[in-house]
């Protein structure tokens, strides 16, 4: 049995629940709410080697797995899966300002405006 990253919960096997990997999916993308944390929101190519857990921003021009998946929220489980960022939500970024900075998403554009810098 395999435990989800952020949450430290298990995770459904195969054979365990026909559903398992549905169950796992949604298990996978509630870690990264209410606030995601990312890595980077200026990065165009996924990590070499990502880690359980990471998630990014893909930034225009994305290439790789991220290839038209730019500005949604890029999140490694064993792959990557993707959603969108809503406008209003509100997420933090780990390679800007001294700690991280914290964000929203004002629109469509997409525009992201600074919240906090911690």
């Amino acid at each position: 049995m395999t435990t989800q990253a952020l949450l430290g919960g298990d995770h459904y096997v195969a054979g365990q629940d026909v559903g398992h990997t549905t169950i796992n999916e949604h298990f996978n993308r509630a870690a990264h709410a209410p606030i995601p944390i990312v890595q980077s929101k200026t990065t165009t190519a996924p990590p070499g080697s990502p880690s359980e857990g990471d998630a990014y921003i893909p930034a225009a021009t994305a290439t790789g797995d991220w290839t038209g998946q730019e500005h949604k929220l890029a999140m490694y489980y064993s792959g990557w899966i993707f959603r969108d960022v809503h406008i209003g939500e509100v997420f933090a970024v780990l390679d800007e300002g001294t700690n991280h900075k914290i964000f929203t998403k004002i629109n469509a554009t997409p525009t992201y405006t600074e919240l906090h810098s911690v």
